[in-house]
């Protein structure tokens, strides 16, 4: 129920639930209990149910089908432009998958057709430049996994004037001291999550379980689908949040090592006095 109401809500949960099936999949070959599959099945029949669902309650209630939309694939291309906002980092949300939905006359069809010939421009371009396409996929990933903020002030801004809506999001969101404080404490504490983490994940790598590594594996997947998608540094939230049970863990484990090595030189000079 949980995963269902996740992917109705964002449809790139999808990635949690594939991580989910991959370590299932493996419990199921080592234990052989083959109707823990169930839960595969499960998922599936609940989302495309409750998709279908509310596509018919919405028809029902307008009177008319609803279509597909402007498909999936216009925000895989979208994600792979260089965005023309001015601001915004290479492969962001630039209106790509509206605007084209309204050129073919909103005919699912024919935007899915514009879409495909689009992305072929775009992969030739990048097979053509080499240079262009490392730069292009490093601001793109830069933007969106190194900004510490997840566009929570951005989010709070008045979309008419581009300023916030009180004094308080004010002195909070906006070019202010204190903004900049946050924001410097945000990125101190995202960077010493994603380090400790990663430190944990290696140091343990050997004795980890596979249940161990969900989180892991929907990080890495989550990475991977962000290089193609549209980007936005708010859709790499929900990884730091599975980042935080490892950084914990890997804080805690530095902290146990450091303690340690600090007690040994007063372990061996009591040892020394009691000898004397």
């Amino acid at each position: 129920m949980c995963i269902t109401l996740a992917v109705l809500l964002k449809s790139f949960a999808l990635i949690l639930l594939v991580a989910q099936c991959i370590v299932l999949a493996v419990w199921v070959l080592r234990t052989g209990r083959w109707r823990a599959l169930c839960f595969v099945l499960a998922a599936v029949v609940m989302i495309q149910g409750s998709q279908w669902g509310i596509r018919q309650l919405y028809g029902w209630r307008d009177g008319q089908l609803v279509n597909e939309g402007s498909g999936m694939l216009t925000w895989a291309v979208m994600g792979l432009q260089s965005n023309w906002e001015g601001w915004r980092a290479p492969g962001w949300y630039n209106n790509y998958n509206w605007d084209t939905y309204e050129e073919c006359g909103f005919d699912h069809d024919a935007t899915v057709a514009m879409a495909k010939a689009d992305l072929q421009k775009r992969l030739e371009r990048f097979a053509g430049d080499p240079a262009y396409t490392k730069n292009f996929f490093l601001k793109k990933t830069y933007s969106q996994w190194a900004e510490p903020t997840y566009q929570c002030f951005w989010i709070n801004q008045n979309k008419e004037s581009g300023q916030p809506t009180t004094s308080l999001m004010e002195a909070v969101c906006a070019d202010t001291p204190l903004n900049a404080h946050l924001v410097e404490w945000m990125n101190q504490y995202q960077s010493l999550i994603w380090v400790c983490g990663a430190w944990y994940l290696w140091h343990k790598r050997k004795n980890l379980q596979m249940e161990q590594l969900l989180p892991a594996l929907a990080i890495f997947g989550g990475f991977l689908f962000q290089l193609v998608w549209e980007g936005k540094s708010q859709y790499i939230l929900q990884y730091f949040m599975l980042a935080l049970l490892y950084g914990a863990a890997g804080l805690n484990e530095m902290a146990a090592a450091l303690k340690i090595r600090l007690l040994k030189p007063c372990s061996g000079q009591g040892k020394t006095a009691k000898a004397s």
